[in-house]
This record gives structure tokens, sequence and C-alpha cells, in this order.
């Protein structure tokens, strides 16, 4: 790694070091002058979104990829959970857990995908 590369990776860090404390300082000063619970996933995601962006090119790719497969789960959890909690367990039926499955669609791979396609259209058919 020649010398120019390694006062690159430094200075990144020193820029990355300095946006996360902007980050972090910018969360508590919110939190004292309006009293909202402060989101930490949100933060989380932030930072790791901050270091991503000034990580290294060979790791920087990768790091941002599972950062949003990581984002994406997350963003599933959320919405299932919500969509669980306003259920109501007298009425579910099959559009109750059609929508479940159809919550769960990004993070499936390809072939759930295509079973989720499938009993999506299987559905349509029974119902028409």
């Amino acid at each position: 790694m020649d010398r120019y590369k390694k006062l690159d990776n430094i200075a990144n860090s020193i820029h990355a070091a300095s946006r996360i404390n902007s980050i972090r300082n910018s969360r508590l000063l919110r939190d004292d002058d309006s009293n909202i619970k402060n989101n930490n996933i949100s933060t989380l995601y932030e930072i790791l979104d901050t270091i991503a962006h000034y990580s290294p090119q060979s790791y920087r790719d990768s790091f941002s990829q599972r950062l949003y497969e990581c984002k994406s789960c997350s963003n599933v959890y959320r919405d299932l959970k919500q969509h669980l909690k306003t259920s109501d367990s007298r009425r579910n039926g099959t559009d109750f857990y059609l929508k479940a499955l159809e919550t769960l669609a990004p993070v499936l791979g390809n072939r759930e995908r295509s079973m989720l396609d499938k009993i999506r259209r299987i559905y349509e058919i029974i119902n028409s």
C-alpha cells in the first residue's frame, strides 16, 4: 500500500469520526430540546452508513451491501410486527395471511418470491 493510500485512509477515518461525533451530538441536543425519545436504530444506521461511506474502497461495496440487507430485514420486521399488532384475531382470514407473506417479500430469495407469486395467483383465482 503506498503512502497516499494510507494517508487517504487516515483522513477518511478522521472524517468518519468527526461525522459520527456530530451525529451523536445532534441526537443528544435534539433529545434535550424536544424530549422526544431517541430512535437508536436510525442513529445506528446513520453511523454505520457513515462508516461504510468512509471505509477503504476494498471494503466499501460489501459493507454497504450488508448494511442495505440489514436495513431491509429491519424494515420487514417492523412492518410485520405492525401488521400482526393491528390484526383482529377474530377476522384473520386469508387476506391477513397473504398480506403477512407479502410483507416478507423484500427479504425472500428468488425461489421464495416465485412461490409467493404462485400463492397470490391461486388466491386471486379462488376469489374471482
